[in-house]
């Protein structure tokens, strides 16, 4: 439960004494580590409408590694899509400085302990409590503006509103909504816990997938002579031998992207990295010139419940470990190949920078 006070509501903790959860809260547990730090639930509470919890809960865990937690929360009515807003967390770009930056709201994190690594995925709302009235809503047009009726007065339309029959609420009725915590497949980060690190946004929202495959290359019939038989003490037929090598399609998925970096993508398509790539926490650094950069395998784009419009990226790159410009030779060995054959003349792959596939671009005004 929570305490009415002036401005609004007490987490319950606090209205309470510190009764309750505090010490299940503040426990140590050796051995555990989450990116983006238990201590971000105390940082999240501040930032969300005030709520209570509601005696229903329900956990699901299965062998596949799916999991997942119930919890039923009232929040005041008229903040109610705030409070939907902000537990799922949200995603903007801003321009500072002539540099943009991508800015996240993350979603509130499951507080107890050994459940740190779940996040609020889904909010339904199971009903509303009060006694129901006319919201008296007058809605905007795509300026903004209020719209009029015939008469020039506010144009009203019916709307849902629930005014609380407890002295408890006030006068503003709840919303009770089952939220659903679930894990997700990339790390969850602050734009604080970026000051650290240093992968920029391949260290968040970002989940990578790799198809081992083989790849052949023909190896040049020059000095492969046969040893005995009818043939012996002849060279190979040209394009008759080929050498199987080791590679791995690289898939980036990128999630919740605010938009389109378009003129990265362009940029980089068919080219190799310029220099080492990834190496975000707990991922490879890739060489300069070992990742071909394909076409997008998606790019999925759709409105979020804040209104805004963000897109989910795949990413699809091809890893040669001995890099896309050096070509085996007839010893079975490789070694670079340039147009001309000296170690300045111009590469069969040219290079882009891979970094700039994850920074954000100008954000697009749609309206």
């Amino acid at each position: 439960m929570s305490e009415l006070v002036a401005g609004g509501w007490l987490p319950a903790d606090e209205a309470f004494g510190g009764i309750g959860q505090s010490q299940l809260t503040t426990a140590s547990r050796p051995g555990a580590f989450q990116a983006g730090g238990i201590g971000v639930v105390g940082a999240k509470l501040q930032n969300l409408p005030f709520f209570e919890v509601r005696n229903y809960y329900r956990e699901r865990f299965g062998p596949d590694g799916s999991q997942e937690v119930v919890v039923r929360m009232a929040t005041p009515w008229s903040q109610r899509k705030s409070f939907v807003d902000q537990m799922l967390g949200f995603s903007s770009t801003i321009r500072l400085g002539g540099t943009n930056h991508l800015l996240r709201t993350i979603p509130y994190q499951c507080p107890e302990l050994g459940y740190e690594h779940l996040y609020a995925s889904e909010c339904n709302l199971v009903e509303p409590q009060g006694v129901f009235a006319n919201a008296g809503i007058v809605p905007n047009d795509a300026q903004g503006n209020q719209l009029k009726a015939a008469n020039g007065l506010p144009l009203f339309v019916d709307w849902p509103a629930w005014y609380s029959d407890k002295p408890l609420w006030g006068p503003d009725g709840c919303a009770e909504y089952d939220v659903v915590f679930r894990p997700r497949p990339y790390e969850v980060r602050t734009d604080g816990d970026l000051d650290s690190l240093t992968a920029g946004e391949l260290e968040r929202y970002v989940y990578r997938e790799k198809r081992a495959a083989l790849q052949g290359q023909p190896l040049p019939s020059s000095g492969l002579i046969y040893v005995d038989g009818p043939q012996a003490g002849q060279s190979l037929p040209a394009s008759a031998a080929f050498l199987f090598v080791y590679t791995e399609e690289l898939l980036y998925h990128w999630y919740q992207v605010p938009d389109e970096p378009i003129d990265a993508i362009k940029a980089c398509v068919g080219k190799v990295n310029a220099n080492p790539f990834d190496g975000a926490r707990g991922a490879p650094t890739y060489p300069a010139e070992t990742l071909l950069c394909q076409a997008p395998v998606k790019r999925q784009r759709y409105r979020h419940t804040t209104g805004r419009i963000y897109w989910d990226i795949t990413y699809s790159f091809l890893y040669r470990p001995n890099g896309w410009n050096y070509y085996v030779a007839s010893d079975g060995n490789y070694y670079l190949v340039t147009n001309g054959g000296t170690a300045g003349g111009a590469r069969v792959y040219k290079s882009a920078d891979f970094a700039e596939l994850f920074k954000p671009p100008n954000p697009v005004v749609y309206q």
